[in-house]
């Protein structure tokens, strides 16, 4: 049985009842807020289909093309609108996905997001639909003020046999916004329409603007934290950090983090959460695992070459 995809028109995603794919439509389960749950930006390399179909949607599907990619080219989202987790993703929507990517003309598809493992393994749907793993990563929680007291004990050793040079500024990201943004494009650590989004608070996990900073030394940022507050939960996550090759497992590190954690205590926060890469991250970890932080989950994206 074909998957049956239906013609989009011009449209805002921030519609207040539905996609309306047609001049006539009636409500459906596609509401205003899910739609504001892609994070792609409304422009004609996004597309947005519900998925079987317009008054029976089960998903939310979406598909952008980056313009100026610097690994893939092309990124989706799906949005279970039944709230029953990515585990339910069928052949049959992955076929549609990869349909609407193709007739975009991507070539590298991947995922926008990071998935949770299903019992410790890879969705299985997606690796029968042919996507293959291409990056991992932990996430932990952490209470704040254990992890907030190491890293400031860190900084202050670090500072005491003079591992931290004079000279260097800790700047708000806004203050240096375009540069950061085009560093965090570059490195494929986050994307330029992502950065956008979350900066101007339009996105999920957007950035808490008074907890992001950047490290400048000798005139070049050498440093980035991006934080996201979770009011609800009482939970401050870091969403990205990144430290210029040369610098990594030196003192910038260690005052981003610090810096980051020493704003925090100033409001009212129970824990931290942070993915890490059990490569890259070995530092973070070791630090998180001394305060106390468990796992909470594992997830990996995802990726495949079309064949237009």
């Amino acid at each position: 049985m074909k998957t049956k995809l239906h013609k989009t028109i011009s449209t805002t995603r921030r519609t207040r009842c539905a996609l309306p794919f047609n001049k006539t439509f009636e409500p459906t389960p596609v509401t205003s807020e899910a739609i504001q749950s892609i994070p792609f930006p409304d422009c004609e390399q996004t597309r947005i289909y519900a998925f079987p179909g317009q008054h029976k949607a089960s998903f939310l599907i979406g598909v952008h093309r980056l313009s100026n990619p610097a690994k893939e080219d092309g990124r989706f989202v799906i949005r279970n609108l039944k709230g029953n987790g990515p585990h339910n993703f069928s052949g049959d929507l992955l076929q549609c996905v990869k349909k609407i990517a193709s007739d975009m003309g991507i070539c590298q598809l991947a995922t926008q997001e990071k998935l949770p493992l299903f019992k410790g393994n890879d969705l299985p749907a997606l690796i029968r639909a042919g996507f293959k793993p291409i990056d991992e990563s932990i996430t932990l929680r952490v209470p704040f003020t254990l992890f907030a007291k190491r890293a400031t004990r860190i900084a202050k050793a670090l500072a005491k046999k003079n591992k931290i040079p004079p000279g260097y500024k800790v700047v708000p990201i806004k203050e240096v916004s375009n540069t950061a943004m085009k560093i965090l494009h570059e490195s494929g650590m986050m994307d330029d329409y992502d950065f956008r989004g979350k900066i101007k608070g339009d996105s999920l996990k957007s950035f808490s603007l008074d907890h992001c900073l950047s490290v400048i030394f000798m005139g070049e940022i050498v440093g980035i934290i991006l934080v996201a507050k979770h009011n609800k939960i009482k939970t401050y996550e870091i969403l990205i950090r990144w430290v210029e090759k040369s610098f990594r497992g030196s003192w910038v590190n260690a005052v981003l983090i610090n810096e980051a954690v020493r704003r925090g205590l100033e409001i009212d926060i129970d824990f931290l959460c942070f993915n890490a890469n059990s490569e890259r991250h070995q530092e973070t970890l070791h630090l998180a695992k001394n305060a106390g932080a468990e796992i909470i989950a594992k997830s990996r994206r995802y990726s495949i070459t079309l064949n237009n």
